[in-house]
């Protein structure tokens, strides 16, 4: 039962976590003028990469939030000279055996680059990483393969988290066009959600499709905690990708379905909403928590408040809002960074389960949230 006392954060507490977050993300834009932050940071010390990993574009993403909130041109500097490494990069995807985060790759980096300070290079990236990931689609069972070879049964499969890649693709078609960018996102997103949900509101992390005659098979989510694993962040990605979507297509059915994921996830909520790393988890502090989902859907509140909503009442347009408001305030007062001595993170608990770590994922989102909540010109990467 979620603790109803929990306050909603201030004005006053968002300034003073954003002027902390800046304070770290600095010192590393300056420390990595060139390079990648790690995906997760040991005992909360991230380490620097000359390679781009699955979740790089989060990193990436971290300076230009920075930019857009402070106009400092040492964020401005470090983002762009990734850039030519993300264009690199999308020449060569088209290739790769799994497009499964792409989203998570080219939309904080390239289209933030884009829409903040009109970048061609990065506009350019992130096109062709939309055209490979829409090159993936599959007629037999209308849905994209992000990873693995087309026609083996064994990989002929959808990822949940494949939900973050359609923002892209509805940009793409914004941007260029061509509208089967956009086609292709509305026939996935109709799949995923109708194959990846169940009644309940609970999800599968992947789903699996008869290549023979595009079928449905099952649904698959291994846990080594039990036999089927409910990822507090897969769940939450859930409920990002759902409002992000419904941006671009407001359809009514996007909006029950949202609702019956929230409702799910509430549930699942130990007293301070911020959930353990699996949701069949409900109590125990030996585990840990997974503030990453927390931030994740803090930022999926936000997006369906945000939202024009034809067929929702102010009333629940507010209490999305101020849900979020309570977890944001959860966050800093029991999982943020609060000395550069101590970790040059941003959020500890991320998501691997070590409350001493910090993850990319978790901070990028974590960032996204206070943007989100303090700026009125908040610039939308999704």
């Amino acid at each position: 039962m979620i603790d109803q006392k929990i306050k909603e954060i201030s004005i006053g507490e968002i300034d003073n976590a954003l002027r902390i977050c800046m304070n770290v993300l600095r010192k590393n834009a300056l420390q990595w003028n060139n390079s990648f932050e790690e995906q997760t940071a040991d005992n909360g010390i991230y380490e620097g990469s000359d390679s781009i990993q699955q979740l790089s574009g989060l990193w990436a993403g971290e300076l230009w939030l920075s930019f857009g909130l402070t106009a400092e041109n040492c964020f401005r500097e470090s983002a762009e000279n990734l850039i030519p490494k993300f264009s690199e990069y999308a020449s060569v995807c088209k290739d790769a055996p799994s497009v499964e985060n792409a989203g998570f790759l080219f939309s904080p980096s390239c289209v933030h680059a884009w829409k903040l300070v009109k970048n061609e290079e990065a506009r350019n990236a992130a096109l062709l990483a939309a055209d490979v990931v829409a090159s993936r689609f599959r007629t037999r069972g209308q849905f994209i393969q992000t990873a693995g070879e087309a026609g083996n049964p064994h990989q002929y499969v959808f990822t949940l988290e494949g939900l973050l890649n359609l923002p892209l693709l509805f940009w793409a078609r914004d941007e260029s066009s061509v509208q089967e960018y956009r086609e292709i996102a509305k026939k996935h997103l109709r799949t995923i959600l109708g194959n990846c949900m169940s009644s309940d509101g609970s999800v599968f992390e992947k789903f699996y499709v008869n290549p023979a005659d595009g079928f449905p098979v099952a649904g698959s989510s291994d846990s080594e905690y039990t036999g089927q694993s409910l990822s507090a962040y897969i769940q939450a990605e859930a409920l990002l990708g759902t409002a992000l979507c419904y941006r671009y297509d407001r359809k009514e059915v996007y909006l029950q379905y949202f609702r019956r994921l929230l409702s799910f996830y509430k549930s699942c909520l130990p007293p301070d909403m911020i959930p353990y790393w699996d949701l069949n988890i409900c109590t125990g502090e030996k585990d840990s928590r997974d503030t990453a989902a927390a931030a994740i859907a803090a930022c999926a509140l936000l997006q369906m408040s945000e939202n024009y909503c034809a067929d929702v009442s102010d009333d629940e347009t507010l209490s999305w809002r101020r849900s979020a408001k309570r977890i944001v305030k959860m966050l800093i007062d029991r999982y943020a960074v609060c000395d550069y001595r101590d970790s040059n993170g941003l959020l500890y608990s991320g998501s691997v389960r070590n409350k001493n770590q910090c993850t990319l994922r978790g901070d990028y989102f974590y960032l996204e949230a206070l943007c989100r909540l303090r700026s009125p010109h908040f610039i939308n990467c999704w």
